[in-house]
């Protein structure tokens, strides 16, 4: 997949014009979770939609046939890249933050 460079600024736009801020919208939390992705194996993606879909890390590992201890770190590591917490952790397992619920394809 090839990546394309962004188009230069039209040649009439000032080069200090300022920078306007978006509305969050359906379409940017989309474009959020497609550019989240970027630089992840697609495991570790895999990894956080079967304990979203479970609710337990356990159960999740057991599924995808790895060890518990990997699918916790992996999704630890995903929540430290995006700079938020995906999962609320309790004893009887975990729910989706709202950041989770937005991240979740």
């Amino acid at each position: 997949m090839a990546i394309q460079q962004p188009a230069s600024a039209p040649a009439s736009a000032p080069a200090s014009a300022p920078v306007q801020q978006a509305s969050i919208t359906e379409e940017s939390r989309y474009n959020f979770r497609a550019v989240a992705v970027v630089g992840f194996v697609v495991g570790v993606v895999d990894i956080f939609i079967a304990v979203a879909e479970t609710r337990k890390f356990t159960t999740a590992a057991r599924d995808l046939h790895v060890a518990q201890p990997s699918v916790s770190k992996q999704v630890r590591k995903l929540e430290t890249e995006l700079g938020a917490v995906l999962l609320e952790r309790g004893r009887a397992g975990v729910a989706l933050t709202d950041a989770g619920a937005i991240f979740l394809p």
